[in-house]
């Protein structure tokens, strides 16, 4: 099989057709920063959030939430700057932040071995929608009363008018 790191004109090719061929999903218009105090948006441990469930196949099912409107982020918001931190799972694995409109990507926000508290934090973008506009996506053991995932906004990202 041929390198293309052998064929300078192969890999040209091949980053031109990925920029020909790349579609945006999201809206053109540049986007402005805007930090925020870091404020719980979610936490599996408070009333009223209940814990993260997991059918007996060990699936999680997708959780959403509204960030909109909370913790000073307003309702035009576009995307969402977090934290996100597992405590004591009892077993590895990973959560994945995205909208909640949005099929699920295959890449995950946050990966953790059994008994960590472990945090990362990134980027994402928010829905459409004014409530559940990010979704949370929690692959591990079950959640139990012990340990637990909490997500803490730290500012958010608003499109300017062109």
């Amino acid at each position: 099989m041929r390198s293309l790191t052998r064929n300078p004109r192969s890999v040209l090719s091949a980053i031109a057709v990925l920029l020909i061929t790349a579609t945006p999903v999201f809206a053109q218009n540049p986007s402005q920063y805007f930090p925020i105090t870091p404020c719980r948006i979610f936490s599996s441990f408070d009333p009223p959030g209940t814990p993260l469930v997991h059918d007996h196949t060990g699936a999680t099912p997708d959780r959403t939430i509204t960030v909109k409107g909370e913790c000073g982020i307003p309702i035009d918001a576009t995307a969402l700057s977090y934290n996100v931190t597992i405590v004591l799972p009892d077993a590895p694995g990973f959560i994945t932040l995205c909208p909640s409109n949005a099929v699920r990507p295959v890449v995950s926000s946050l990966n953790f071995s059994a008994g960590d508290v472990r945090g990362n934090g990134g980027v994402v973008p928010l829905g459409p929608a004014l409530s559940d506009d990010l979704a949370i996506h929690l692959a591990t053991a079950p959640v139990d009363q012990t340990s637990g995932v909490i997500l803490d906004g730290t500012g958010y990202f608003k499109e300017q008018a062109p």
